[in-house]
Parts: C-alpha cells; structure tokens; sequence
C-alpha cells in the first residue's frame, strides 16, 4: 500500500479546506450577522425547552456554543486558505475548541428527551457560573454570587420536575472533554435508523466547567 508524499497530503488538505471555506463563511455569517438567521421558531419543541428552563434557556447555550465553534473555526479557515499561514500550534489549538464548543451545543441540543435536554442546558449555565466564579474569586469580586446564581439554577430545575439525580449533576457543571467523548447519537427529530445511542448519565470523572442554519 502507497502512502502519499508530504507534498500530495499537503495539496489534498488545502483542497478540502477550499471546499469547506464557502460552508465556513455561510455560518459565520449567519452566526456573527442577523440574530434572526437563526431564531427559535414558536411554539418548536427548543421554544418549549426555553419556556420550562426561563430564565435560563437552552437556546443561549446552543446558540453560544455554535457562535463560538464557528468563529474558532472560522479563525483557523483565515489563516490557512485567507492568508496562507500555517503555525505551529494555533491550528490546533483553534480546531479543539471549535470541536469541544460544537460538542456542547450538540450535547445540549441532541437528546429526544425535553428532560436531558434541560439538565444539559443548565449544566452549561451552571458551569459559566463556576468559571466565572473561579477567575473572579481570588479578587473578592463574586462574593456570594455562585452559590445564588447556582441555587436559582436548582429552582429552575425544581420547578422543571428535574430528578434529585439530574439535579446533582447541574451543580458540579460539565467536563468539555467528556462532552466531546461521549458516544454520537442521532439529532433530535433524525431517525434512528435502527441505532439507539444513550447521553451517559453521569460523567465518569468529577466535571469542571435552533432553527435553521445557513442556505
């Protein structure tokens, strides 16, 4: 079996960089322009989800998530096809978290059930909290602000009817890393087409911290 020359790899990597630039430019458009490109439609089941997670919907933490893995993204497209700069490690570092960021917003997105989909959706919101919390506190700066933004968290999840079990989950937040490990499964809506996945229930290790998309 031939492996290919560096020369030939390098040229079919720039060839499947030119063919995803256009897709790339459509969604940082899409994600940097008009908030309504990509609005929640009423009465949708993400509408749904937002009004049992208010005041913290989980249209913001897919929504935030996608902004942030498409400008990652796009950030590393600039560099290679725009101006043709390869470093040595930037790459890199823009491709993982464009993966983790669009891991989260499927996480959040992608389970059938509207009660997964709200304990992901708070554990994100939990977990801004606690990373707000982590480089704020040796400033004196968030003073009790964790525990109550936590706690208004726990009442939304109450009020949800969200088990004691999913609840615990919520105040510790979420690993990125064990978000982009878990196992695919279909988006919610696709067939499964015989294949049945599950969203692990708990983490294995302690966490730490819509509509339509471009034509």
């Amino acid at each position: 079996m031939f492996r290919m020359s560096r020369e030939a790899e390098e040229a079919k990597a720039l060839d499947t960089w030119g063919k995803l630039a256009p897709i790339i430019d459509r969604w940082q458009r899409a994600t940097a322009g008009d908030p309504a490109e990509l609005q929640v439609r009423a009465r949708s089941s993400l509408a749904r989800d937002d009004a049992a997670a208010h005041p913290y919907p989980v249209s913001t933490a897919v929504r935030h998530s996608l902004n942030a893995a498409v400008d990652h993204l796009h950030a590393a497209k600039t560099l290679v096809v725009d101006a043709h700069l390869i470093h040595q490690a930037a790459l890199s570092t823009l491709a993982r978290a464009s993966l983790e960021t669009a891991a989260a917003a499927y996480w959040v997105l992608g389970p059938r059930s509207r009660s997964d989909r709200l304990t992901h959706a708070l554990q994100w919101h939990a977990q801004n909290f606690i990373d707000q919390h982590k480089a704020t506190e040796s400033r004196g700066l968030t003073k009790n602000a964790k525990a109550e933004l936590l706690g208004e968290i726990n009442q939304v999840a109450v009020q949800a009817n969200l088990p004691d079990r999913e609840r615990n989950q919520i105040r510790v937040g979420y690993r990125s890393t064990d978000v982009a490990c878990m196992r695919s499964v279909p988006l919610h809506g696709e067939s499964e087409r015989g294949r049945r996945g599950r969203w692990p229930r708990r983490p294995k290790v302690r966490p730490s911290g819509s509509r339509r998309g471009p034509r």
